[in-house]
């Protein structure tokens, strides 16, 4: 028998944050080596959104940060089906974020040319405990330097309802500043 029977669980996600000072930072022996790139925090999961966003790095290392390629998972564990815009949910400059290992923002691509909403079209419906892929590729076309980044699903674009769906942060490495994937 659990001794937290009665007691209603708090969902709690350990994400990762970018580093203060040295004084706001517990000691190295302290802390959480989460995705070496940023110092962890433990935050609440707050999204009003049913969905949830899983991130994968297809190659973990990549030689331009433009090879980088990834598929997020959007899914629905909820008893109800769920509405989504997919106009720009497959947009990476919109839908994707990048940061370096000083948490500061990679600059994606150009976004696409907005469209306007006439309500039926690109709006998709994800049954209950359903799931659908969305792939990635060559959406960032800054040159960074080789190091240590991190990339995750920040949301979906033009979609009130589901604009805060996010996936943790994915790490992944630059291993060159030119050459292909």
């Amino acid at each position: 028998m659990s001794a937290f029977r009665g007691v209603a669980p708090v969902a709690v996600i350990l994400v990762a944050g970018c580093p203060g000072s040295s004084a706001d930072r517990p000691p190295r022996d302290l802390a959480l080596d989460v995705g070496r790139v940023c110092a962890t925090e433990l935050v609440e999961a707050t999204s009003a959104s049913p969905l949830r966003a899983t991130l994968q790095v297809i190659h973990p290392r990549v030689n331009r940060i433009e090879g980088l390629a990834v598929n997020v998972t959007l899914s629905n564990p909820s008893p109800t089906p769920v509405r989504w815009l997919g106009t720009y949910a497959e947009s990476g400059s919109l839908a994707l974020e990048v940061r370096d290992s000083l948490c500061q923002a990679v600059a994606p691509g150009p976004p696409p040319t907005p469209r306007v909403d006439d309500g039926p079209t690109n709006w998709n419906t994800l049954a209950p405990g359903a799931s659908v892929a969305l792939a990635f590729h060559g959406w960032v076309m800054s040159d960074v330097l080789p190091g240590h980044y991190e990339v995750r699903f920040s949301g979906i674009p033009s979609d009130e309802a589901n604009t805060d769906v996010r996936s943790a942060w994915v790490p992944f490495d630059v291993v060159a500043a030119d050459g292909g994937t």
